[in-house]
């Protein structure tokens, strides 16, 4: 197979990934983001297989918590894991839920390393282990932007 076609059978896998719709709009200070995955990724310390989830910043108490990150199943009655995040920044904004994924290698499914909240600047970065840090920094990022109508892939986190 040749790397142009290689190129496009990874870009088809991430296209079909995931579709991304926010939930409503009240639910903008925990960010909440329903995510459906074509196929399953990895998030630190899990691989989520195909199928619905909700992303949504950690509530506790006084509001949510802005470095950790909660994964629902799609009706929001299971936790399925809560992840450590850092702030990362975007140069511009999106009216798009952006999310970053490092190629999955070695039979591994991709990996979520970044999920930027429509119409949001900062983001929240996945801390991974120090040895799988550096496989995935060394990975070529791809960039999946969605809305209601469907995801494309982007050139940056920008969603442009």
């Amino acid at each position: 197979m040749s790397i142009r076609q290689s190129i496009g059978v990874v870009a088809g896998i991430l296209l079909g990934v995931i579709v991304l719709t926010p939930r409503a709009q009240a639910q903008a200070i925990n960010q909440s983001t329903q995510v459906t995955l074509r196929t399953a990724i990895r998030v630190p310390g899990h691989v989520l297989p195909a199928g619905s989830y909700i992303f949504e910043r950690a509530n506790h108490g006084d509001g949510p918590n802005v470095n950790l990150i909660q994964i629902y199943n799609e009706d929001h009655t299971r936790l399925i894991a809560t992840v450590q995040t850092v702030t990362t920044e975007r140069l511009s904004t999106s009216g798009e839920t952006v999310m970053k994924f490092a190629e999955g290698s070695n039979g591994q499914p991709p990996a979520l390393l970044a999920w930027f909240y429509p119409g949001m600047q900062d983001g929240y970065g996945f801390i991974y282990s120090r040895k799988t840090e550096q496989k995935l920094e060394a990975s070529k990022a791809d960039f999946v932007a969605s809305n209601s109508n469907g995801a494309r892939l982007v050139k940056d986190e920008s969603g442009d």
